[in-house]
């Protein structure tokens, strides 16, 4: 069994792959407009696609309810008959 130390590296503490204060930077103004952008078309594109499926399934619903009484499922049954004996297995 290997100890923590060698699958962390010997000279890692408990913030292993943390990113240093140094390295962080602020997002600009200009990249949250990008950012909001982006989140205004997708609220769009998210509320359109729902809609979508809001008729669809409505539709769907109707039809399943329509549908319903009309058809009765087919069932067919089938019997095989098997006989064993000595000379091995014979089916009708």
């Amino acid at each position: 069994m290997a100890d923590t130390d060698d699958m962390r590296g010997a000279d890692n503490n408990d913030k292993a792959g943390m990113a240093s204060a140094d390295n962080s930077r602020a997002i600009t103004p200009e990249e949250q407009a990008v950012l909001d952008a982006m989140k205004r078309r997708n609220i769009r594109f998210a509320v359109i696609f729902g809609i979508i499926l809001l008729i669809l399934g409505f539709f769907a619903g109707r039809y399943a309810k329509q549908n319903k009484d009309d058809s009765l499922p087919d069932f067919s049954t089938s019997v095989v008959v098997c006989e064993l004996n000595n000379q091995g297995a014979g089916c009708l």
